[in-house]
């Protein structure tokens, strides 16, 4: 966390000998005489910036500052020029299509228009015995169990299934973990169900919609008469705010009677709310002109940051999410492959991004209010 450590014990107790037995001049310390503080890296730039008290004789390390320097003065931007506008029919878009693209329009344009899908990499087999459930596995089996709880069945017949499949710990443990995953997915389910009143959902709602030069088609599901309900049994992510708000303005622009106009997101963590709004047509499309320009060229919106820059108007705030957070293992927005392919790792907060930020978020803020 960049704070300072202590010297070793020997190293103190030379300072403590030094004190006692030297004088310094008035307003100075022996340490400003003799320590020198070293960095936490030994291929910082400190140890070979000219008179620095600091040095190093590291020629390899010399040489990996020298590369990385002058790479990044020698990068260039991914495209210059934008692709010519796909086909007409283009213009005719699925609401998935679109929920897909302001997930990550970057990862959008690699693949739709250049044929470019970037992988991860492969994560390697684990060589012992798992002692718990993490990471996507468990993100799954919440949401198969949530389902289960929310449909009236019962999630304990489900223990047999998830053992074979090797998600669970083997023997009694494996049964302790299981049940504790559903003890947590239960008290989510009871969160789901008090949005719902205990009455069942609307028939899905048909898509259909002309917006300038779009047609907008698809289908919301998940719709109770008090409210559109999204919800996952994990923490809130900004896809989660982006996709619920998208669907929110879907929801009022089709405006059917019968239907309601509010929508509620529900995460283990935070819940928002949509109010209606009037304007949901005149949103959507300006998010379809803003998804059009992204199939000729990389948008510059990177929905967290993007998010953090509009809430915040800060440049700041915005390099926050995109920077990777090292001290808890976080990765930022610019790490994102996708991102780091169209953009580099340079600072893309250009007049661009702020423009697109304001533009797209700031109606989705004027709207939501907290759970």
């Amino acid at each position: 966390d960049n704070s300072e450590l202590p010297p070793s014990v020997l190293v103190s107790e030379l300072l403590d000998a030094i004190h006692r037995g030297f004088s310094v001049p008035e307003g100075e310390t022996v340490e400003q005489h003799l320590v020198v503080p070293h960095r936490l890296q030994a291929f910082n730039r400190a140890y070979y910036a000219k008179g620095s008290r600091l040095f190093s004789y590291s020629d390899e390390n010399y040489r990996a500052i020298v590369e990385k320097e002058s790479s990044a003065d020698a990068s260039r931007p991914f495209m210059n020029t934008p692709l010519d506008d796909p086909p007409e029919e283009w213009k005719t878009v699925s609401l998935q299509h679109l929920l897909r693209f302001y997930d990550n329009p970057a990862a959008f344009f690699l693949e739709q228009r250049l044929g470019i899908r970037i992988e991860g990499t492969a994560e390697p087999l684990e060589d012992r015995e798992p002692f718990g459930v993490e990471g996507l596995e468990l993100y799954s089996l919440k949401q198969e169990l949530l389902e289960v709880v929310l449909g009236g069945r019962e999630p304990q017949e489900l223990l047999p299934l998830y053992s074979s499949r090797g998600i669970l710990p083997p023997a009694r443990h494996g049964e302790l973990v299981f049940m504790k995953v559903l003890d947590d997915v239960r008290e989510f389910a009871e969160t789901v169900q008090a949005k719902t009143s205990g009455t069942g959902p609307l028939d899905p709602l048909e898509v259909d919609l002309q917006l300038g030069g779009f047609r907008l088609t698809g289908r919301l599901a998940k719709v109770w008469p008090q409210s559109l309900l999204h919800y996952r049994c994990a923490k809130m992510k900004m896809k989660d705010r982006m996709r619920a708000w998208i669907e929110h303005l879907v929801l009022n622009a089709v405006n059917h009677s019968g239907y309601p106009k509010e929508t509620c997101l529900v995460m283990t963590d935070d819940e928002k709310r949509f109010a209606p709004t009037a304007e949901a047509a005149l949103h959507l499309e300006h998010l379809l002109n803003r998804y059009w320009q992204g199939l000729s060229m990389p948008l510059r919106f990177f929905p967290r940051s993007s998010m953090a820059y509009a809430e915040k108007e800060s440049i700041e705030a915005a390099r926050k999410e995109w920077r990777d957070d090292t001290f808890n293992n976080f990765p930022g927005e610019g790490s994102d492959p996708a991102i780091q392919r169209c953009f580099g790792s340079g600072d893309p907060f250009d007049e661009e991004f702020r423009t697109l930020a304001m533009e797209l978020l700031m109606p989705m803020l004027e709207c939501m209010n907290e759970g």
